[in-house]
């Protein structure tokens, strides 16, 4: 039996940055759009992950971040947080993740959250497919 600890200079470590996620973030930006991040991160590994990828952190307009304000995905009051923190209008705010209890979680609040598991190439057509039916 091998046993492992998780560090958080382990976790650090073990995250890849999406190329296509940054491109997707940038061209929201491009197109005049906000981006805020949401993240169950602990204080530690997010320290560490934002000093080893100041390219997509420096993309954001602001950063919740489940340690700093002792919630958590997908509790509500860390969605609430978020809102009222940067003065959004949840039915103004698209939310994408790749959990189903996150996306039930934000859309019980009237956010529009769409499930991301693949690759971000079709985020971008996913929300326009959804803004037509709406």
């Amino acid at each position: 039996l091998t046993q492992f600890i998780l560090t958080p200079e382990l976790f650090a470590d073990s995250m890849k940055v999406s190329q296509a996620g940054i491109t997707f973030i940038k061209r929201c930006k491009k197109e005049g759009h906000t981006v805020y991040g949401l993240s169950n991160w602990d204080a530690d590994s997010f320290e560490i992950i934002k000093k080893n990828h100041p390219e997509l952190f420096d993309l954001f307009d602001g950063i919740v971040v489940s340690a700093h304000v002792h919630a958590n995905k997908p509790h509500e009051s860390i969605y609430q947080i978020l809102l009222n923190t940067y003065q959004l209008e949840a039915h103004n705010c698209w939310f994408i993740d790749d959990q189903k209890e996150n996306i039930a979680a934000a859309q019980k609040l009237g956010i529009n959250a769409i499930l991301h598991q693949q690759d971000f190439h079709n985020v971008a057509s996913k929300i326009k497919a959804y803004q037509k039916i709406n």
